[in-house]
């Protein structure tokens, strides 16, 4: 009977471990792309937005300058437009990171007016600054990248305290 080390133990459930992070990650980028595609459908085929997934989220170009909000006065969820879609098309901001750029006009007041914007939708702990320029075409873009927490073995609402997670 072969004897089982508890190195080789302890690789197999780290790797385990790393799969199942890699999966859920995966498995909520799907779902962000396919509620973003939902929302903001209309939008796309209007070529107002344009949606480039990547592997670790996806980017929103808004194409039309006229799409984009005009300060936090237009943070009335009654005004829609395809910002509002977006919004609406996200995920718990616990599990994203949004980056703001300006591809088109980077002078233009557009990314602070996007910015002023999704703070009025309580998403300010979300924004983050850009690692890397947005793919896709020019215009102003909004990078969201799924950032799965890393917690083994603890779940939801534990210590009462929020603790979502990835899907």
């Amino acid at each position: 009977m072969p004897i089982i080390r508890f190195p080789d133990l302890t690789l197999a459930a780290v790797l385990l471990g790393m799969a199942a992070c890699t999966s859920q990650e995966h498995q909520t980028v799907d779902l962000l792309n396919r509620r973003l595609n939902t929302t903001l459908g209309p939008d796309i085929a209007a070529n107002h937005v344009a949606l480039t997934p990547t592997p670790h989220g996806t980017t929103v170009t808004f194409l039309d300058p006229t799409s984009t909000p005009a300060g936090a006065a237009t943070a009335d969820p009654s005004v829609n437009g395809p910002w509002s879609s977006m919004v609406q098309g996200l995920l718990d901001p616990f599990l994203m990171r949004l980056s703001i750029t300006d591809t088109a006009n980077p002078t233009s007041t557009r990314a602070a007016d996007m910015e002023t914007y999704l703070r009025s939708f309580e998403l300010g702990d979300s924004l983050a600054p850009a690692a890397a320029p947005p793919i896709g075409p020019a215009g102003l873009t909004v990078q969201i990248t799924v950032a799965c927490p890393h917690r083994p073995f603890f779940w939801g609402y534990d210590s009462g305290r929020r603790k979502p997670d990835c899907f």
